[in-house]
């Protein structure tokens, strides 16, 4: 919401006892600007290979280490162990014919 302001002539300022003063002109005065570089030294040069590395929009990531599932066998159940064995002897079965051919 906007605030709204009174407006009035001269007049109206004059007739309710305002005073107008008159100043004298007074020159600007002029700041002098030392104007000074931020270079610390000449340009660096990059080939296009360090310009990728640096400032490129792909970043190499290393990818997390997926967390290792660790079971206690012999915790398990006597049917769960065997299950958990036997498939686990099967998938290295596999592994090893597949290494084979």
């Amino acid at each position: 919401m906007k605030k709204q302001t009174k407006r009035e002539t001269v007049e109206e300022f004059l007739a309710r006892g305002g005073k107008i003063t008159k100043c004298s002109y007074k020159e600007p005065e002029l700041k002098n600007k030392v104007i000074s570089t931020s270079n610390a030294g000449p340009a660096v040069i990059l080939t296009l290979s360090e310009a990728d590395l640096f400032f490129g929009e792909t970043k190499v990531k290393k990818k997390a280490a997926k967390p290792v599932a660790k079971v206690d066998i012999n915790m398990l159940p006597e049917a769960l162990k065997t299950k958990f064995l036997s498939r686990a002897l099967e998938e290295v079965g596999h592994n090893e014919e597949k290494e084979n051919n």
